[in-house]
């Protein structure tokens, strides 16, 4: 049943504050996806906008994909009815010709578009890229940033979530948050602003300190209210493969994995059961089907689409029949963008099945072991090169693979430097590891964020539920009832069912050995066989009475089996017969 949720939209937040935002403020906006932040700076042609109260005053919108840069383009020209700025010309090649509200414009004028009026649209790789031509070849200008009345950095937290991969962001990080820009409004959007905020903070108090000034930091937000998901947890991919199959509706479901294995993993599963299935990650081409209807439409036509997290922010999927989420993932950022890609009417949001999973301790202890490899390595290479950095340029210069390129990088002077942004990401990744290991061996997590254990003995299997339920407080959602662990096949129980009640009904009698060979049948499906080897230990090799029983009962089946004496040809011998137990 559809629920007004307990949040605000970024318009109504912003109000009328702005009018006490001075020049060289920061301005933070965590804003739960859904509650319309670009729409609040843009408006729409018949909607005012932020940018539609500020006197023609520039404003500078970074957003952090190309897509997403053509879409906000888009959305001014309309606004505007500026068409022009990317109306084809007679010369214009076919193949370049795309329809805009029925007037054909030309897709390269677009992508090498950035103005509209007194809004300029820029990527963080682009700003970054101009940053480092400057600082090398002194060719491009990256200084007229300072001067935009206004800079929005939306999606924020993109400073941090790829600084794991992207050894350059950390140029653009430090030109707009460690800089201080005297004249300039930054406002920062994020609906996992937290991960970034302290660091913002850090580099607001830095220049006032520096300049003796006194900016001002604003802190405002939409509210959190997740209470639209009903949500389940799962032990492994398979048990998604299964419940997808098990689903009679027409329901879409959209499944976020961590990588191209997993992701190919349930395709081909869920593929070989006849469902409509595709996988799209980075490298999966724009024309793509797909990739186009998410574009175009912010829907799918597949039934199931598996996608890595070149889906986790930027993109919308405005679906109602996309009803069922699964997401994968390691950490709260992550987590958080890929369950707001499904958008909802938040004064009428309809219910979404998400199914997150439980992992355990063994993976977090892996993770773990690849981080302090990479710290290690990372610490020996840094005392070669405090130590003689000659010898390490010597020993690195012509074998640059032998370092970690998201950690190192060289300057415009050719010195040997460390990525601080990569380095924190992966200390705060290895921290938060070791944090869930606390957790799973029964650790309490205290107010200040440390981890106290009160019971040796005590383990908590369900502790990776319990931190993303916190995260989209729903701690007081957890019920183990929600654990869907070894889902059986829903033809095969029912085949199982029918020949349960066919042998009451019948009231039919059988040999031990031929009920048990029946059985045998009915375990060919993986996750049945898992539970009847789970209600055993996997202890017994020959399957008995007993253990049928609680599997039927594990199966919600009315049945029960049992043995009695029958004379046969003057004879007293023990068959086994199926009773009701309703």
């Amino acid at each position: 049943m559809n629920k007004k949720l307990n949040l605000n939209y970024v318009s109504e937040i912003i109000g009328e504050d702005y009018k006490s935002w001075n020049k060289g403020d920061y301005i933070l906006i965590q804003s739960q996806t859904g509650t319309g932040k670009t729409f609040a700076i843009l408006g729409s042609k018949n909607s005012e906008g932020f940018i539609d109260k500020i006197d023609n005053k520039t404003l500078l919108y970074l957003c952090n994909r190309s897509e997403l840069k053509s879409q906000i383009l888009i959305d001014l020209i309309k606004k505007f009815d500026e068409y022009n700025l990317i109306k084809k010309d007679n010369d214009t090649n076919k193949e370049n010709i795309f329809e805009l509200d029925n007037i054909e414009c030309d897709i390269n004028k677009l992508n090498s578009l950035k103005t509209v009026r007194n809004i300029t649209v820029e990527t963080y790789q682009s700003v970054s890229t101009k940053i480092l031509n400057y600082d090398y070849l002194k060719n491009e200008k990256y200084d007229e940033m300072r001067n935009f009345d206004y800079i929005v950095c939306d999606e924020c937290h993109y400073y941090l979530t790829d600084s794991s991969f992207n050894n350059s962001i950390d140029v653009v990080f430090t030109e707009l948050i460690r800089n201080r820009y005297a004249n300039t409004i930054k406002i920062f959007m994020s609906a996992t602003i937290d991960e970034i905020e302290d660091a913002i903070v850090a580099g607001l108090e830095y220049n006032n300190k520096l300049y003796n000034v006194d900016n001002k930091l604003h802190k405002i937000s939409t509210g959190i209210d997740y209470s639209y998901l009903h949500t389940n947890y799962f032990v492994n991919e398979k048990d998604i493969v299964t419940t997808i199959k098990n689903d009679k509706t027409d329901n879409k479901w959209l499944i976020f994995v961590k990588s191209k294995k997993e992701g190919n993993f349930i395709k081909e599963e869920l593929q070989a059961l006849n469902i409509d299935t595709e996988f799209i990650m980075s490298s999966t081409p724009k024309n793509n089907k797909e990739k186009r209807n998410i574009r175009e439409k912010s829907k799918f036509d597949c039934r199931v689409l598996v996608s890595t997290k070149c889906l986790d922010n930027g993109v919308n999927i405005k679906d109602d029949s996309v009803k069922n989420l699964v997401v994968l993932s390691y950490d709260k950022t992550t987590f958080i963008q890929e369950v707001g890609r499904l958008r909802l009417d938040i004064n009428n949001a309809r219910e979404i099945n998400l199914y997150i999973p439980t992992f355990n301790k063994r993976i977090f202890k892996g993770l773990i072991n690849k981080y302090d490899k990479k710290i290690e390595q990372t610490k020996e290479y840094e005392t070669d090169l405090s130590e003689n950095k000659i010898q390490f340029k010597r020993k690195y210069d012509r074998k640059l693979n032998y370092l970690y390129n998201d950690l190192f990088f060289t300057d415009k002077e050719g010195k040997y430097e460390i990525n601080t942004l990569g380095y924190s990401r992966l200390y705060k990744d290895k921290n938060f590891a070791e944090k869930m290991i606390m957790k799973f061996e029964g650790g309490i997590e205290m107010e200040d964020g440390t981890i106290e254990k009160f019971d040796c003995d005590y383990k908590d299997k369900f502790a990776y539920v319990k931190e993303q339920l916190k995260w989209l407080g729903l701690e007081e959602a957890f019920s183990e009832d929600n654990l869907i662990e070894m889902v059986a096949d829903d033809v095969i129980v029912d085949n199982l069912k029918n020949f349960l009640e066919d042998a009451y009904e019948n009231n039919e009698r059988f040999t031990k050995d031929f009920f048990l060979n029946k059985m045998n049948e009915f375990l060919e499906d993986d996750n049945i066989r898992l539970a009847i080897n789970k209600i055993d230990n996997g202890k017994s090799r020959s399957k008995g009475m007993k253990l049928y029983n609680k599997l039927f009962e594990v199966l919600e089946l009315d049945f029960v089996v049992g043995s009695n004496r029958f004379k046969e040809n003057g004879k007293l011998v023990t068959k086994w017969i199926v009773v009701s137990n309703k």
